[in-house]
């Protein structure tokens, strides 16, 4: 078999798996996944960075390396920020009034610990974020995911301040 045979076979094969995939493709909605009434992006992806960042948070805090725990506070807050203006629900419940009250305030506690560059404050702030967290997944009938504080660090990440 020629080189050009060989070519027009494996792009016509190719063609074919990405015209399959696009016909297969289904919305996020139509697999059970909820999806706010003005965002594509189903609320588990935004939970998923915010679980990544709320651990990489806490080894950040727990190397006092401040400069990198306000970055991850801040992304959690906007990420709660996001979810609130892009209307999410689940199980029918708006997310918007749950995360005003118990997500946003306690990341500003997370914060002031931050600023002051508090251990004993950002451990108890931290602590009291998660469990939250807990209260708003009861909240929501999500109670099955239950967060905890992080043990062991699963990234590939030094969170020490650099020298």
């Amino acid at each position: 078999m020629t080189s050009i045979k060989k070519l027009s076979i494996l792009l016509g094969t190719v063609f074919l798996i990405i015209i399959g995939i696009s016909c297969n493709a289904s919305n996020p909605s139509e697999n059970n996944v909820e999806v706010s009434e003005n965002s594509e992006i189903p609320l588990i992806y935004h939970m998923s960075f915010m679980s990544r960042y709320t651990k990489k948070l806490w080894f950040a805090g727990m190397a006092e390396n401040w400069d990198l725990a306000y970055l991850y506070s801040h992304e959690i807050e906007e990420i709660g920020e996001d979810l609130i203006d892009g209307g999410y629900t689940h199980n029918d419940k708006p997310l918007a009034d749950l995360l005003n009250v118990m997500l946003l305030p306690q990341i500003e506690e997370v914060e002031d610990a931050i600023k002051k560059r508090d251990r004993r404050l950002f451990e108890e702030s931290y602590r009291n974020l998660i469990q939250n967290c807990n209260h708003c997944h009861v909240a929501t009938d999500y109670g099955v995911v239950r967060v905890a504080i992080p043990t062991v660090n699963p990234f590939n990440q030094d969170f020490s301040v650099a020298e």
